[in-house]
């Protein structure tokens, strides 16, 4: 049987984390007009370092369509991706 990565809680999830992860991608949703684009974690990693946390550039977001900052990091997994299970993401904009 094949060895299935453990899931990161999302507050501890670094960008190192998802470049190493390509069962992972990075997905930044606005939660105002509903804008949703994947992320490139090597772009943000080169801009940022490798060791920044996602919790503490998620505040930094913001939507390119609307130019709110109610945006949102959102995790998805290539399981979900394949089985049709994504999720809305539980946070609201201002949490943890």
């Amino acid at each position: 049987m094949a060895d299935t990565p453990k899931r990161i809680p999302f507050y501890a999830i670094r960008l190192a984390d998802l470049l190493d992860r390509p069962d992972m991608a990075l997905v930044a949703e606005c939660w105002r007009c509903g804008h949703a684009a994947r992320l490139d974690p090597v772009a943000l990693a080169a801009a940022r370092g490798e060791n920044e946390s996602l919790r503490w550039l998620e505040p930094k977001l913001r939507c390119k369509a609307c130019g709110s900052r109610a945006a949102l990091f959102r995790i998805e997994y290539a399981d979900e991706a394949e089985q049709g299970t994504k999720k809305p993401p539980a946070r609201q904009p201002g949490g943890s």
